[in-house]
C-alpha cells in the first residue's frame, strides 16, 4: 500500500514540476473531444474479507461427532502487487466550468495471491477399547488438514464517469467511477493426512505403529468473471495541442469468489484490487 501511495505521489509531482515550468508559455488547453492513452503502474490486490471452512479428512474405522472437527477462518488480508499495462479511450465535454465524460480502461492485471490455512489437528479420536463402526480396539485416528488456495487476476476492464475542473491552463484535475470486471481463475484443493496409530499393548507405547494415509481431495479449478465498483481520481497535463501526460490513482472492489476444496472445506475471498499508473494520452 505505501508504494502504491508513493507512486501516486510521484505522478502529482511529476505532473505539477511539468505545469509550473511551462506556465509562461502557456495556453488555455481545450479538453472536450475523444481521446486515446496508454499507461503502465503499479497495481496491488488484497482480500477485503477472507474466510475458510476447513472440515478434517475421515476415516471409515472411526466415529466422528459431526461439527466439532470443523473450523472456520478468518485472515489477515493477503496482499500481493504487479506492474500492469492499460489502455484508455473516452471522450470529454466542456460545460461551464466543469470538463466530464465517459471512459472505457482495460488493463493486463497479472496478479496472484496463495493462501494457505491450517494445518489444524483433527484429533486424537480413540476406540478404547470398543468396536465403533467396526474399527480395530486400540487404534488412534489422527488428521492433519491444510487448506491451499490459488486465485489469479488476468484482467480487468472497467467504464468509467469523469467530472473533474481545469486547475490551470494545462491542468485538469478529475474523479471518476462506475462498473469494474475482472477475469480470474482460482484453484482450491485440500491436502490431508490420515496417521492411524496401533497399539497392541497400550500400556507400552513404544510397541505402537503408525500408519499414514494421503487423502488430499481433488479440489476445484475454475474461470470466473467477476463484478465490480472502482472510484479513483486523475490528474491530466496537456504538453502540446495532441499530446498530454495522466496520471490516475484507484480503488476496484469485486463481489465474493466461492471456491470449493473438495471434503466438504469451502474458501470465500472479496478481492479488492489498488492501482497506480502514468501514461501518454493522445487527443483528437
Amino acid at each position: 500500500m505505501k508504494n502504491v501511495a508513493l507512486l501516486a505521489a510521484v505522478q502529482l509531482v511529476a505532473c505539477g514540476t511539468l505545469a509550473f515550468s511551462n506556465a509562461a508559455a502557456a495556453q488555455t488547453a481545450r479538453w472536450s473531444g475523444y481521446y486515446l492513452g496508454a499507461d503502465v503502474g503499479l497495481q496491488g490486490g488484497r482480500s477485503s474479507d477472507l474466510t475458510a471452512t476447513l472440515i478434517p479428512a475421515r476415516d471409515n474405522r472411526f466415529v466422528y461427532i459431526e461439527g466439532a472437527e470443523t473450523r472456520d477462518f478468518g485472515r489477515e488480508r493477503a496482499i500481493s502487487r504487479k506492474t500492469f499495462a492499460g489502455i484508455r479511450a473516452g471522450r470529454l465535454f466542456e460545460q461551464g466550468a466543469f470538463v466530464w465524460g465517459v471512459e472505457l480502461e482495460a488493463n493486463a492485471a497479472r496478479l496472484e495471491q496463495r493462501f494457505t490455512v491450517g494445518p489444524i489437528d483433527a484429533g486424537p479420536i480413540a476406540t478404547n477399547g470398543v468396536l465403533l463402526s467396526g474399527a480395530v480396539p486400540s487404534r488412534v485416528n489422527n488428521s492433519n488438514d491444510t487448506l491451499t488456495a490459488d486465485l489469479k487476476i488476468n484482467a480487468v476492464t472497467s467504464i468509467r464517469a469523469r467530472i473533474g475542473v481545469p486547475v490551470s491552463n494545462r491542468i485538469f484535475a478529475s474523479i471518476f467511477g462506475g462498473p469494474s470486471f475482472a477475469n480470474a481463475s482460482i484453484e482450491a484443493k485440500q491436502d490431508s493426512l490420515i496417521v492411524i496409530q496401533t497399539c497392541n499393548n497400550p500400556l507400552r507405547p513404544t510397541l505402537c505403529g503408525v500408519q499414514g494415509q494421503d487423502v488430499s481431495s481433488q479440489g476445484s479449478d475454475e474461470d470466473k468473471l467477476l463484478a465490480g465498483a472502482v472510484v479513483g481520481a486523475a490528474l491530466d497535463f496537456q504538453m502540446t495541442e495532441h499530446w498530454g501526460i495522466h496520471g490516475e490513482a484507484s480503488l476496484s472492489r469485486y463481489q465474493s469468489i466461492d471456491a470449493d476444496a473438495g471434503n466438504g472445506s469451502r474458501l470465500s475471498y472479496e478481492p479488492e484490487l489498488y492501482s497506480a499508473g502514468l501514461g501518454l494520452t493522445y487527443r483528437f
